[in-house]
């Protein structure tokens, strides 16, 4: 049989897993990397449903252009999916977008803007929906496909991420899963909670963000968190919340990187830490669903003098081989 594909979004993969044995000296766990594709990222996955649900139901075919706001690996996707459908693409970035996915969204075709003005709660989500909106009011062609409250974005990743996890790892009982739009975050959970729903879930969150109603404070890296409460989330869908501190995500990369020689993106990295931070020791199946890779982290979250001037030596200090976790905010 062949296996040839027919555009880009065909490289989204249904059974990427990797078992990380005795993580941090305490347990096992099974990674779903959904980063196993052109766009090296989960998002690829959710632009290609975004970008249908367009089609579909928002007169995309015939207007054939569309805006959306993104912190980067999204932008990427819908970069690549525009420009093998022949849509002109607008992507509404800020300062904390890396510059690797910046000039792959250029290379792709894609209109980037950055905007630079924070929104009331020190982040810029909120200007770049601003923007967005204002852009809408003087363009009636424009499209925006709204990632934040399209129910296409859960929806896929009930109906495919989730159900991937449950065809090859059918004896889970924990999964870790990381609050972005949380679109992935609540398509798995709706999933277990409907249909296994003794099965742990947990999710995970950058210190900073507002999602789990916490006070929000500046944030380096792009991926989790968001400055706006995120339309999709419901709390009681989870069995833990847990927010980490993006000194702790940097610490975690480094050692993921040198013990298994896997470059892990920074929203990875965050699901990892929240693991570190909720287990000591178990023999239970654990899942944690992989974002993104790493490698356009290089010159960000891999660069010890970046690392330095974000987070001072904090992330130098950090010992991931110590027996007790040490819970930086973990909400029950």
């Amino acid at each position: 049989m062949r296996n040839i594909m027919e555009a880009v979004e065909d490289s989204v993969r249904a059974n990427d897993f990797i078992i990380l044995r005795n993580c941090f000296g305490r347990f096992d766990v099974t990674l779903k990397l959904e980063g196993m594709n052109f766009a090296e990222s989960i998002k690829l996955r959710t632009a290609k449903a975004l970008v249908n649900h367009a089609e579909e139901h928002l007169d995309l075919k015939k207007n054939k252009r569309f805006i959306e706001s993104s912190s980067g690996n999204l932008g990427v996707a819908l970069s690549m999916i525009a420009a093998s459908r022949g849509y002109e693409f607008i992507c509404i970035v800020d300062p904390n977008t890396n510059a690797t996915n910046i000039a792959i969204m250029k290379a792709m075709g894609a209109n980037v803007v950055v905007v630079n003005t924070k929104d009331e709660s020190g982040g810029y989500l909120g200007t770049r929906k601003k923007f967005i909106r204002e852009r809408l009011s003087h363009d009636n062609t424009l499209i925006w496909i709204n990632q934040y409250e399209c129910e296409a974005n859960p929806a896929i990743h009930f109906s495919e991420t989730a159900h991937q996890i449950n065809i090859n790892c059918s004896d889970v009982r924990k999964i870790y899963i990381g609050a972005g739009t949380t679109g992935t975050a609540m398509g798995v959970s709706n999933y277990f909670k409907k249909y296994f729903p003794k099965i742990d879930l947990i999710a995970v969150d950058s210190v900073g963000s507002v999602t789990f109603g916490g006070n929000a404070s500046p944030r380096y890296l792009p991926g989790l968190g968001s400055s706006v409460p995120p339309i999709f989330f419901k709390k009681e869908s989870f069995n833990r919340l847990i927010s980490i501190k993006e000194s702790q995500t940097v610490a975690v990369s480094r050692y993921i990187a040198r013990k298994y020689g896997l470059l892990l993106g920074a929203s990875t990295c965050t699901v990892l830490a929240g693991m570190y931070e909720d287990i000591n020791a178990t023999e239970e199946v654990l899942v944690a669903i992989s974002p993104d890779l790493g490698s356009k982290y290089i010159d960000t979250m891999y660069n010890d003098e970046w690392c330095d001037e974000k987070f001072g030596s904090e992330w130098r200090n950090i010992n991931l081989s110590s027996n007790e976790p040490k819970t930086y905010q973990v909400e029950l």
